[in-house]
């Protein structure tokens, strides 16, 4: 249900009803392969009301890391295992690049009605090749320096 709410979001839809219709639309084969990858049962579309309870009670901070996990494993970023590769840094593995950067995401709101932001923690060698590995809401417009070591479902700044 998230995937195929996701890709709807993707694809330009905006609100539960857009994403109702694009989910509609959806071809039976892509639907089916949707929920297989899943591990589900292929079914017809969701309703309005299933994808509003879904996205509503998803927990967002578990999502954003699984996410994140699962994007620095595809990206090949997994961290090393416990006594991986010697940097010449007495006790830790192999180092790699995080940049830091914030981002007001553009027609979310939080329960005060307030712009949300988030500060993300991008992993990888360089700007093209650098993947979201987390990211935490840090509230009123800041910057990196201010967030470092705030610790959010995503512990970025750690």
């Amino acid at each position: 249900m998230l995937a195929l709410a996701a890709a709807a979001v993707v694809a330009g839809m905006k609100g539960y009803t857009a994403i109702t219709g694009w989910a509609a639309d959806v071809s039976a084969g892509v639907l089916a392969d949707l929920y297989l990858r899943a591990g589900g049962i292929p079914a017809g579309p969701p309703s309005k009301t299933t994808i509003w309870r879904v996205l509503t009670g998803a927990d967002s901070e578990l999502l954003d890391a699984a996410v994140g996990t699962w994007l620095m494993n595809l990206a090949g970023f997994a961290a090393p295992a416990a006594g991986g590769t010697d940097d010449g840094v007495s006790g830790c593995g192999a180092l790699m690049q995080v940049t830091l950067d914030g981002k007001a995401i553009r027609g979310a709101k939080d329960a005060d009605g307030n712009q949300v932001r988030l500060l993300a923690a991008l992993v990888g060698p360089d700007a093209a090749a650098s993947v979201v590995a987390a990211q935490a809401e840090v509230g009123k417009k800041t910057n990196e320096v201010v967030c470092h070591g705030r610790r959010g479902g995503a512990d970025v700044g750690r």
